[in-house]
């Protein structure tokens, strides 16, 4: 799919990197006001 939308390996990857850094700080918030979610412990630091 993101061949066909010309996204190449390196614009794939960056923007992997940045979903993955929002699920991470979203995480974050949720657990400094303590309302965690199913699978925000796979992602937090703690």
């Amino acid at each position: 799919m993101a061949h066909h939308a010309g996204v190449d390996a390196d614009a794939l990857d960056a923007l992997y990197d940045w979903v993955t850094e929002g699920w991470e700080w979203l995480a974050k918030g949720r657990s400094t006001i303590d309302v965690n979610i199913a699978g925000d412990e796979l992602l937090n630091d703690n």
